[in-house]
């Protein structure tokens, strides 16, 4: 107990270092990197590592798996995520070969969330911590996971999305995200290798049917424009040709300036449905909505039903434009 207090102590002066040293290497990027617009949260877009990742992808989607399946050892590993939906991938991929745990739990905002002592205890005994470089993984857990040597593995570069948010809310970003996570299980326990393949093909498969419904979902859609709050579902908008517009932009400040030329250029396309996050649903985006005639739909970008929420999501943004 002694030694997790002085992890707590320091954990704001490491996690800040840390956050340094990520920025720091953010800066350094290639010629297959591209910056986001201005609107974006200023993260880097790697085409090239990405084209490389879906060539793998569409093989293993084209290549039916063996129609048994492979044995695993008994021993399993250990994996906390950070968030719910991250779940979805550990249980598809792992399967039965590996127990899991997730630090926020249901019903919390990621964004503000704090881990308490027995959060971090229960990342203390993990093999594997899956983050999507949360705030609080930057803040809280560095020193946890250096003292106790857990390997990490921060799904925004490796899927070629370096600083972007919310990149688990998009059907091929998670195909990409489920084949990075069965290259590091496989790193973990190269004997399981062959199951935790077998599995990724099965995840991919239904991945792919979701990417394929939201896309003959959204292609209903008499305009390409869709309302938010919150900038949450720009990996959608990018996925499928669609324009976010959002009230506020990944935690920048707004005024009633903003409130006013959205809701006029809302009501110029005939938005009739806005969407906000559940912990969003507040004055500013029910005024906007007022303005335009329009009704707040909420969303929950964590919830643990994965396949389901995406789903869902594509769907009210589809209904856009409808009463």
């Amino acid at each position: 107990m002694k030694a997790i207090l002085l992890n707590i102590i320091f954990f704001s002066f490491f996690g800040m270092l840390f956050v340094n040293s990520v920025q720091a290497k953010s800066t350094q990027t290639n010629g297959s990197q591209v910056s986001t617009n201005s609107e974006d949260s200023g993260g880097m877009i790697d085409k090239s590592l990405q084209k490389n990742l879906d060539s793998k992808i569409n093989f293993i989607l084209n290549h039916k798996p063996a129609v048994a399946m492979p044995d695993f050892k008994a021993k399993k590993l250990n994996i906390t995520v950070s968030i719910q939906p991250l779940a979805y991938f550990v249980k598809g991929i792992a399967g039965e070969s590996a127990s899991y745990d997730v630090l926020v739990p249901k019903n919390k905002n990621a964004e503000t969330f704090e881990p308490n002592f027995s959060t971090m205890e229960s990342l203390q005994n993990a093999d594997l911590f899956i983050g999507v470089d949360m705030p609080f993984e930057k803040v809280w857990l560095p020193r946890v996971i250096h003292n106790n040597d857990i390997k990490t593995l921060i799904l925004d570069t490796p899927i070629g999305l370096q600083n972007m948010p919310h990149i688990w809310l998009s059907a091929k970003n998670a195909k990409r995200i489920a084949y990075v996570i069965y290259q590091e299980l496989s790193k973990l326990e190269p004997s399981n290798e062959p199951y935790f393949k077998y599995n990724l093909a099965l995840t991919l498969a239904r991945l792919d049917i979701v990417d394929k419904k939201m896309e003959a979902m959204l292609k209903t859609m008499p305009k390409k424009s869709f309302v938010t709050y919150h900038s949450s579902f720009n990996n959608i908008a990018d996925d499928y040709g669609l324009d976010e517009i959002s009230l506020q932009t990944h935690g920048k400040s707004y005024g009633m300036s903003k409130i006013i030329k959205i809701s006029k250029e809302a009501k110029a396309l005939g938005i009739k449905r806005v969407l906000a996050e559940l912990e969003d649903a507040n004055t500013d985006i029910k005024v906007l909505a007022k303005n335009i005639g329009a009704k707040v739909v909420t969303i929950d970008p964590l919830s643990s039903d994965y396949e389901a929420n995406l789903l869902h999501i594509a769907d009210e943004i589809s209904k856009s434009y409808q009463p």
